[in-house]
């Protein structure tokens, strides 16, 4: 994310495929955000009912996720496992949600570059734009989680998506994750930089929705694997290390056939410049389109620890930063590709669980920008300041997956030592994925001079990444297996 003057994104990939169908209609299709349809988001900061599928006997359905209403406390939701001697089922879509010419000429800025409307408008589309969902379920256990090639979403956005969703499938709305892959050459739906107009953004959400809800509808019987790989990238405040992990997740259908695929990699996207003004995924094209012609099926992209997470290069001379970018992610496609064939099959069951806590709002960026109504978020407002409300949605797949979402972009430190308490072989942190709240820094590394500290002045406190990371932490820790 950049703000001001600086650089900064997170993203998670995940690789999926299915019919692109209507919700209760079958066949394929893919449909572009389109001003005449659906009905427009809602502005509620929170769902504000959970519905649970029946749980079998076996199984216990999860608690509602409202905030602690304390600054430092986290709240864990009852673990929800399915444990039937039943299969996994597996579902997914692909919808593009890109700006046509009408959208376009109404002033669709792009995040995340500078301050405000500096940089002007989108002025074409380089390459399109698109929601990715994937659903598994175990019984009567499971969950659905979708990115937008966005730079990311407020939480005005977020919890009208999860709301809807949750009505749709019947998911309580804490196993619902929504997320963004952070392309800075993407349409605004922050509201830090420009955003856009209601004739394009208010049916790309009810896109979302859709998508979301017929991945859950789609789902069949599947297999699932797991494999993991190492890819380049560095870290931007100096640290000798970063997250360069790659996870790859697939799903079979009872032929044999891959159905869907979920790669994790952190590396901002980042490789176009603020000067760039044609929408692009950036580097995620790549990895997309290189996955998509491996394996025949749809990709899509998470950004994973991707707060201090800089891109790498892949070896050549290109003729632009388009060619570059895309270089760059059909590498890591090719990497995350070479290692499946040593996937782990993925045995007994699905654990769904969260957290949630609360964070004060004391960056006065957000605050301005909020005061003067340009920010798609709403913060809650007490004697002792504003605060927002954060949550965090844990998964185990068998002994072989752990994953959980993160509302923003952690840094490597802070994403890491969440890892640090998983025990699976594969793991993986789906960065950006909720209400996207800036950067989160551990408070042993606030404000040390690490890439100038500008990562601190799109934070929302200093305290937000130790108040992160002990209430996932804790989460991890509940999941004893």
């Amino acid at each position: 994310m950049r703000l001001l003057f600086g650089t900064g994104c997170i993203t998670f990939c995940l690789i999926a495929c299915g019919d692109d169908a209507t919700v209760g209609d079958q066949g394929g299709s893919s449909s572009t955000a389109d001003p005449s349809t659906g009905d427009a988001p809602g502005s509620s900061t929170t769902a504000t009912s959970s519905t649970s599928i029946e749980p079998s006997s076996t199984s216990s359905s999860a608690a509602s996720s409202e905030d602690t209403g304390a600054d430092t406390s986290s709240s864990s939701g009852a673990e929800t496992t399915g444990e039937n001697p039943q299969e996994f089922n597996a579902g997914f879509d692909v919808t593009d949600i890109s700006p046509n010419e009408g959208h376009l000429a109404l002033n669709v800025y792009m995040g995340a570059y500078g301050p405000p409307f500096v940089r002007g408008p989108a002025e074409s589309v380089h390459d399109n734009v698109y929601i990715r969902s994937f659903a598994i379920s175990f019984g009567d256990v499971g969950f659905v989680a979708a990115v937008a090639d966005l730079p990311g979403f407020g939480n005005n956005f977020t919890a009208d998506i999860v709301a809807r969703v949750a009505e749709n499938t019947g998911l309580p709305p804490e196993h619902i994750m929504v997320g963004a892959t952070h392309s800075h050459s993407a349409p605004d739906f922050m509201g830090l930089w420009g955003g856009g107009p209601s004739e394009y953004r208010n049916p790309v959400i009810d896109e979302v929705v859709g998508s979301m809800s017929r991945a859950w509808l789609l789902r069949e019987p599947a297999t699932l694997e797991v494999a993991s790989a190492t890819g380049p990238n560095s870290n931007r405040r100096d640290w000798g290390f970063t997250d360069d992990s790659i996870t790859l997740l697939m799903a079979h259908n009872e032929g044999g056939e891959l159905v869907g695929s979920v790669g994790v990699f952190a590396a901002h996207p980042t490789v176009l410049g603020q000067s760039n003004r044609q929408i692009s995924r950036d580097w995620c094209a790549g990895y997309i389109d290189t996955m998509e012609e491996h394996t025949g099926a749809p990709a899509v992209l998470f950004n994973g620890i991707l707060g201090d997470a800089r891109a790498g290069s892949a070896p050549g001379k290109f003729v632009d930063d388009f060619e570059r970018s895309f270089a760059y992610g059909a590498m890591i496609a090719d990497i995350a590709h070479e290692n499946a064939g040593a996937a782990d099959a993925i045995s007994g069951g699905i654990v769904v669980d969260y957290t949630s806590w609360t964070m004060p709002v004391e960056n006065v960026l957000f605050q301005l920008a909020a005061a003067i109504d340009l920010l798609d978020y709403s913060f809650s407002d007490s004697g002792d300041g504003q605060s927002v409300g954060a949550t965090s949605t844990y998964v185990r797949l068998g002994e072989q997956l752990q994953f959980t979402s993160f509302p923003g972009e952690p840094l490597t430190r802070t994403g890491l030592e969440i890892k640090s308490m998983m025990t699976t072989p594969h793991q993986a942190i789906l960065g950006n994925t909720g209400p996207a709240f800036g950067y989160f820094i551990l408070g042993d590394e606030w404000m040390t001079g690490r890439n100038d500290d500008y990562e601190e002045t799109v934070s929302l406190h200093e305290t937000a990444g130790d108040l992160a990371v002990e209430a996932i932490m804790d989460l991890v820790e509940s999941d004893r297996w």
